[in-house]
């Protein structure tokens, strides 16, 4: 399993109602696909650069969790055809021990 940090944007104009079960259908979509939700936090509302689809605001959510590559793909897929979330990104998170080797090769 790997750990992967989810940042996804959700439309501004949406109730707190609204917000929350598209939170909690993101997090079922992780965990019924075997992810292993590590932290979960709802950074807030905050103006886009742009209006992106319609929206001049949207609120950030981060997930940091362990999956595997199904329980990556069908939250990426649901992502996608969800109506309320604006963007989405996945990065996979390397280990400390990744890393240190990674900056002894370079020097």
């Amino acid at each position: 399993m790997q750990t992967y940090e989810l940042m996804y944007i959700m439309r501004g104009d949406l109730t707190d109602e609204k917000l929350d079960q598209l939170q909690a259908k993101i997090n079922s979509a992780l965990v019924d696909n075997g992810a292993k939700i590590i932290t979960e936090d709802r950074v807030g509302k905050r103006d886009l650069g742009t209006p992106f689809k319609k929206s001049r605001t949207g609120i950030y959510v981060r997930i940091e969790y362990q999956a595997d590559k199904k329980a990556l793909d069908e939250t990426q897929r649901l992502l996608r055809i969800t109506d309320g979330i604006i963007r989405f990104m996945n990065v996979r998170i390397e280990s400390v021990r990744d890393k240190s080797h990674v900056q002894q090769a370079a020097a």
